[in-house]
């Protein structure tokens, strides 16, 4: 059940959704309430807050791998961020001049957080797994590191709901692995798993592969896996 409450503005008409107690599954109310506290408290809530931590990781910027994949992506393109915590990302896709861009997230400090930084950038409170959106509304669609919070059961849901509410493009950086495999985790109980999240969106929507590259991390054996993909036909 969603709660819908509408502002509205000179400039922009924002939508929000409050998601009610009855949420798609018990990993969702996890990210919804304390999990999702802890998450939007421990990462970087600045664009340059986001640098550092990718130099850190993999020797390069997120403006820089922004850059790279989505080149080629119209600057008026509507966005939408599946998992946008508090903007940070949608923030730095501003500074490299697309506009028209939208966050949702589950956890809805890290959406009032997002509002206060960039009130300019819509956000709405909802589940991944039920997209309060129509089909195509937004010309790209892209999570970075949520698909990874998602339970298996749960995946295949979740990039069909991306896919559909996309017109062309869906979008990825998230964890990589061959095989579905659980991950341990030092800040919450077992609430995340990496897999090959491209290759599955192709196996089970109709997309086809634009662009992808592998992200190496500078001090661990992990990669994570960055994939531009666009709808059949």
């Amino acid at each position: 059940m969603y709660v819908l409450l509408v502002r509205r503005s000179d400039r922009i008409r924002t939508t929000f959704y409050t998601i009610a107690s009855d949420m798609t599954s018990e990993n969702s109310r996890k990210w919804a309430g304390e999990a999702g506290l802890k998450y939007t408290d421990r990462n970087p809530h600045t664009v340059d807050g986001l640098e550092e931590l990718r130099e850190e990781q993999y020797g390069v910027t997120q403006t820089e791998l922004y850059e790279e994949i989505l080149d080629d992506v119209d600057r008026d393109n509507k966005i939408l961020e599946v998992g946008s915590n508090v903007g940070v990302q949608l923030r730095c896709l501003r500074n490299l001049g697309f506009e028209n861009l939208y966050g949702l997230d589950i956890q809805s400090l890290a959406i009032e957080k997002s509002r206060e930084y960039a009130p300019s950038i819509p956000a709405v409170v909802g589940d991944a797994s039920r997209l309060p959106f129509k089909d195509e509304t937004f010309d790209l669609v892209f999570t970075n590191g949520c698909l990874v919070t998602i339970p298996p059961e749960l995946i295949d849901t979740v990039q069909a709901e991306i896919t559909r509410c996309s017109k062309r493009y869906v979008f990825g950086q998230e964890f990589h692995a061959d095989e579905y495999v659980a991950i341990e985790s030092d800040h919450d109980d077992q609430l995340y798993w990496k897999t090959d999240f491209c290759d599955r969106y192709l196996e089970n929507n109709d997309l086809e592969l634009i662009e992808s590259s592998f992200l190496s991390y500078v001090e661990t054996d992990n990669v994570d896996r960055m994939f531009l993909l666009e709808k059949s036909g």
